[in-house]
């Protein structure tokens, strides 16, 4: 299938055309080597998941990092307790933390 431009979701550089998204922000990758935070903050459709992705993918590749990809949106309702969200936030971190183990665990084979 030919590259096509992708507004749904994050982008794949093999599916889409994009530009890299690493090379957009890399001074990101001196705030974590000096254990500080940073936000990310944009407009929709200006590559803030995929680059998420391909920072996790970098930085898990290169063995000296755990990076885990985790939506909160699930627990943003009021219509839940906090009791709920608290339960559903452990789950969510469990999930990505076990998705990660086993993609890192089949990465090392």
């Amino acid at each position: 299938m030919p590259k096509f431009f992708n507004t749904a979701d994050r982008c794949f550089p093999e599916k889409h055309y994009m530009v890299d998204p690493l090379k957009r922000l890399s001074e990101v990758e001196n705030i974590i080597e000096r254990q500080q935070y940073f936000t990310l903050h944009g407009p929709r459709q200006t590559g803030k998941t995929t680059f998420l992705y391909a920072l996790a993918r970098k930085l898990n590749a290169s063995g000296k990092y755990i990076s885990l990809i985790v939506s909160f949106e699930n627990v943003g309702h009021r219509s839940i307790s906090v009791q709920d969200a608290h339960e559903m936030l452990i789950q969510t971190i469990y999930k990505a933390a076990k998705i990660q183990s086993a993609a890192a665990h089949q990465f090392r084979r």
